[in-house]
Order: C-alpha cells, then structure tokens, then sequence
C-alpha cells in the first residue's frame, strides 16, 4: 500500500503539474483525490475511484491524462456522467481513441443531434477495426432521423464493389447486418415481417436467438405494443421469463 501510494502521488504531481494556474489548495485537494482515486482503482473498488477521479477532474478539467483514467474507471462504474464528462474533456484536447468516441455518439443519439452522431460515425468509419460498425450505426440514425432508407443502407454495406476497401469488413458486417435487419423492419413499422425474420434465428443459438427476441421485444414495448413484445419472449428461459415482467410492469 505504501508503495502504492508513493506511485500515485508522484504520477498524481506529475499530471496536476500540467495544469497551470490551480491554486494551492485546488492543487493539493486534486492530488489528494487522485491518490485516492488510483489507490481504490488498483484495489478494484470501482465506484470509490470514479469518485475520486470525479473530484480530480473537477478542478483539472483540462489535463488529458486524468480525463483518461477518470475514462476507463467511470466505464469500470457504470458512471455514465463521469465517462461523458471525462470523453468531452478528452474530446477538447484532441485525444478521442474510439472507446471514446463511442460514448461521444451515445450522447449525440441520445439528445438527437443526428448531424453529430453522423460525424462521429463517419470517424468510426475510418478505423480499420471498427469499420464495420458504420454501416449499422447509419442505419439506425437513418431511422432515428427519418431520412434515407436504412435497410438500403445494411444491403449496400454488404455487397461493396470489387476493389472497395470496404471488402475487408463485409463479412462481420453481414454477420450484424442479418440482426439488425429484423430489428429494423420493425422499427420502420414492418413489425410482422421483422418478428417473422426474428424467429427464424430460434434453434441455430439459443443466447443469439434469446439477445435478438429481447431486443425486438423492447422495441415493440416502447412503441407501446405489449401483446406483440410479449409473443416474442414466450419460453421457459430465466431470460425471457425476467423480460416478460418487466413488459408487463411497463418497464
């Protein structure tokens, strides 16, 4: 533990060092909630660090290294306003890894700023291991923001022309592809035809088919039709059994 605490300290002067113009007592109380903070997150106690890093980044909101730990240990959480806090701070300094980003569009879907979440996606659409993402992601804005064709949009994705580097991540784009597109029927109210292409997943994996019946199940429970969410999830399965009653409490 002492050992600990002499690293945390010194990487904690380090950071609180490359942020000018903290008073002394802002400086001593950031460092001491980082020590604090990095003490708890190597002990695993998850909630105590994105506490601690909370703190810290409040009176250091421009230092990129502690927006990056307050990052990761507000995922660790399930601190979403700490995790947003920590992708904006990030975002301002230039340093936005796609973990990252993916909280950034989460926010931008959230309050329907589709012209954000798009570029957030067209970034997304520039890595090569998560370039298979954007076709999905566009779909689903498609019918969030009520323009284009989604389900044009999954077919184009997954018969790109010869020599498109796109090729490249065809395969696990169709993988997606054949999910969301059921999902997206109904979403565009196609509702029988989607709950049709959803049950022809039951029997080929049991957790897959379960995933998709719940998702699609929750859509149509959103939308308000129950009698509908409910056929979905009919079986034995703890799964399906716990969905039933959360449909049934409204939730």
């Amino acid at each position: 533990i002492c050992k600990l605490l002499i690293q945390a300290g010194a990487a904690g002067a380090l950071i609180l060092a490359s942020t000018p113009a903290l008073a002394d007592r802002e400086e001593r109380d950031a460092l001491t909630a980082y020590v604090r903070a990095r003490v708890a997150g190597s002990t695993g106690i998850s909630n105590e660090a994105a506490r601690g890093y909370a703190a810290a980044l409040a009176l250091a909101p421009g230092n990129e290294a502690l927006a990056a730990g307050a990052f990761v240990e507000a995922l660790e959480a399930g601190n979403r306003v700490l995790a947003l806090n920590a992708a904006q701070a990030l975002e301002r300094a230039g340093e936005v890894n796609t973990d990252v980003r993916l909280m950034l569009l989460t926010e931008a879907l959230r309050r329907k700023d589709w012209k954000r979440a798009s570029a957030h996606i067209d970034a997304i659409g520039e890595d090569e291991v998560f370039v298979f993402m954007a076709p999905l992601l566009r779909a689903w804005v498609s019918v969030g923001s009520d323009k284009g064709d989604p389900l044009r949009i999954l077919a184009d994705a997954s018969s790109p022309e010869a020599g498109d580097p796109r090729r490249a991540a065809e395969a696990v784009t169709a993988v997606y592809a054949a999910e969301h597109r059921p999902l997206l029927l109904m979403a565009t109210g196609r509702r029988e035809a989607g709950a049709e292409e959803l049950l022809k997943f039951a029997g080929t994996d049991d957790l897959r088919d379960q995933r998709l019946r719940i998702a699609g199940a929750a859509l149509l429970a959103r939308k308000g039709d129950r009698k509908e969410a409910l056929e979905l999830v009919q079986g034995d399965e703890p799964a399906f059994a716990r969905a039933r009653a959360l449909i049934e409490a409204r939730r």
